[in-house]
């Protein structure tokens, strides 16, 4: 499950949720070090290591592009050599259209 700016408030608190469930769960931070602080909270919280925080900044296309390489580098929703997220798992909830619109296009190129 992808979290987009799961580092505070409400996005913080549904990592926490969904991790607790046993959900594997990567959330986005603009900042490296909010995010570490957030995924080392979320884990103690959740008691779950199934969780992961990657860079985002949504403001920025070279981000988002750059997130959405990297995202579909680490994970292959097919379970083939890469770390596999179960196919119940990798509903992404995300609330940006550009987002959205980068991880589109490059799963199209696979």
């Amino acid at each position: 499950m992808l979290v987009t700016g799961g580092n505070t408030g409400i996005g913080l608190e549904t990592v926490i949720g969904l991790a607790r469930k046993g959900v594997q769960v990567v959330f986005t931070s603009r900042d490296e070090e909010r995010g570490a602080a957030a995924l080392a909270d979320a884990r103690d919280r959740s008691g779950s290591h199934r969780i992961a925080v990657m860079p985002l900044d949504l403001a920025s296309l070279a981000s988002v592009h750059a997130f959405a390489d990297d995202f579909l580098g680490r994970y292959d929703r097919r379970g083939k050599d890469k770390p596999s997220i179960r196919r119940a798992e990798t509903s992404v909830v995300i609330g940006h259209l550009n987002t959205a619109l980068a991880l589109a296009e490059a799963l199209r190129k696979k």
